[in-house]
């Protein structure tokens, strides 16, 4: 079987942003433009997903809507010079800004929404979320993951009427306990 020669070009399409990058840099900003933009996307694409699972006709609509929204971002392929000429060009995605786009939008945020998509395909999206306490976006590793913290998921315990009563419970046998020692 004859050799496959190597190619002197690798492909990426940017630098793979890390789902966790994706939380923080939308809880670093989150009234920015840019990051409603990309909660809406993200908002958008989960949508699509659970009307491919529960609403199948409704699908083509959404996928419409999402390719609207992805149409704010265009990219042209570049390659990009090594930093050493023992390594292969590498050919990426590169941003073009102010070519029909309604809104400048930042490099950053183009990385991010590759990711977004990246996600989308690798049926990880799901695990971006928000807390339940507080909010904040935070990839979950475990499926059933709702806080981005173990702080947040005990101060979210400690407001439900559960604690509250079993707290008040223990208080006051504790105050009981005290009254009767001295």
């Amino acid at each position: 079987m004859p050799r496959r020669k190597k190619s002197h070009i690798a492909q990426d399409a940017g630098t793979p942003v890390d789902p966790d990058q994706i939380a923080l840099w939308l809880n670093r900003n989150p009234d920015s433009p840019s990051a409603r933009r990309l909660t809406a996307l993200i908002r958008e694409v989960m949508d699509g997903i659970s009307a491919r699972q529960t609403r199948p006709k409704e699908l083509p609509r959404k996928i419409l809507v999402i390719n609207r929204r992805l149409r704010t971002y265009s990219a042209t392929p570049a390659l990009l010079v090594p930093r050493d000429l023992s390594e292969p060009l590498r050919a990426t995605w590169l941003p073009t800004i102010g070519e029909g786009n309604d809104e400048p939008f930042a490099y950053g945020e183009f990385q991010f929404v590759l990711g977004v998509l990246r996600l989308a395909r690798e049926d990880r999206l799901g695990r971006l979320r928000r807390c339940r306490h507080d909010e904040q976006w935070f990839f979950a590793r475990l499926k059933r993951q709702v806080f981005c913290s173990q702080h947040c998921q005990q101060a979210h315990f400690r407001q439900t009427p559960t604690f509250k009563k079993y707290h008040a419970d223990q208080m006051r046998s504790w105050r009981k306990l005290k009254k009767s020692d001295f």
